[in-house]
C-alpha cells in the first residue's frame, strides 16, 4: 500500500514490509521542485535596470540637445532662481516616465 491509503470494509490484513526508506519512489517524488519564479524575476529585475538607464539616457540626451538648440544662460526659467536646464530636465523625465511601467 501506497503511503497515506486506507484500507476500508476489511476485517483483517497481512503485509510485509519490503524497503520504507528515503529511496523509495514514493519518497523520493515527496521532494520539491526548486522555483522558476526566481529565475524570471531575475530576467525581469535586469530588463527594468536596462529600462531605467535607458530612461535617463534619454533623458539626459533630451536636455543636452536642448542645450545646443538654444542658449541655457538666457533661457527663460519657469520659477524665478530655478536654471532653465534643469527645469527642461525635469520636463523630459515627465514626458518620458512612461518607459518604465508602473505596475512593475
Amino acid at each position: 500500500m501506497l503511503r497515506s491509503t486506507s484500507l476500508q470494509n476489511t476485517g483483517w490484513l497481512i503485509g510485509i514490509a519490503v524497503y520504507t526508506g528515503m529511496q523509495t519512489r514514493v519518497m523520493l517524488n515527496l521532494v520539491e521542485e526548486p522555483s522558476k519564479l526566481f529565475s524570471i524575476d531575475r530576467a525581469l529585475n535586469r530588463i527594468m535596470q536596462l529600462a531605467a538607464i535607458l530612461n535617463v539616457a534619454v533623458v539626459v540626451t533630451s536636455v543636452i540637445g536642448f542645450a545646443a538648440s538654444e542658449d541655457l544662460v538666457s533661457g527663460e526659467p519657469c520659477i524665478e532662481g530655478f536654471p532653465a536646464w534643469l527645469g527642461k530636465l525635469f520636463t523630459y523625465q515627465t514626458y518620458y516616465q512612461n518607459v518604465i511601467p508602473i505596475a512593475v
